[in-house]
């Protein structure tokens, strides 16, 4: 993960360079109710990135699994819920403020990408590799948790 300048003039553009994960990157987001950059990666770990006190804390840890990897996260509007899409076709819901999470199957393959609707929270958008984009009420999915 690199943190860059807005001012190129310097010559040097990288500000600073962490290493904090051991497979690739695939999720970065700023959330607006803490201030802090949250990362994904491969191995399944999401992390916070505390720019003020310049420190990295583990948020969520779940098991390598080669079908359940995390693809792709968004935050719900409460800025503390997020949503992760992941390998096998299933979505996560979890509380960065607390360790829960409930997973869902919503597809057959990797979730790529999850959009929760500016206006409405329960409304939840996924698209996978199966060719498919599916509009869910977050509210309605209790039949499908695993």
């Amino acid at each position: 993960i690199g943190i860059f300048t807005p001012d190129w003039s310097t010559g040097d553009d990288c500000v600073s360079s962490f290493r904090v994960h051991s497979s690739a990157v695939k999720w970065l987001q700023f959330n607006s109710a803490d201030s802090c950059l949250y990362s994904a990666s491969y191995e399944n770990i999401i992390r916070r990135f505390d720019l003020a006190h310049m420190s990295f804390m583990e948020v969520l840890r779940l098991e390598e699994d080669d079908d359940a990897f995390i693809a792709c996260a968004a935050f719900r509007h409460d800025r503390h819920s997020i949503v992760c899409g992941m390998g096998g076709g299933s979505v996560m819901l979890f509380d960065s403020r607390k360790p829960s999470e409930k997973k869902f199957q919503l597809h057959n393959k990797t979730v790529r990408s999850v959009a929760i609707h500016p206006g409405n929270d329960f409304l939840l958008m996924t698209s996978s590799v199966d060719c498919s984009m599916k509009l869910w009420d977050v509210r309605k999915l209790t039949g499908k948790q695993h």
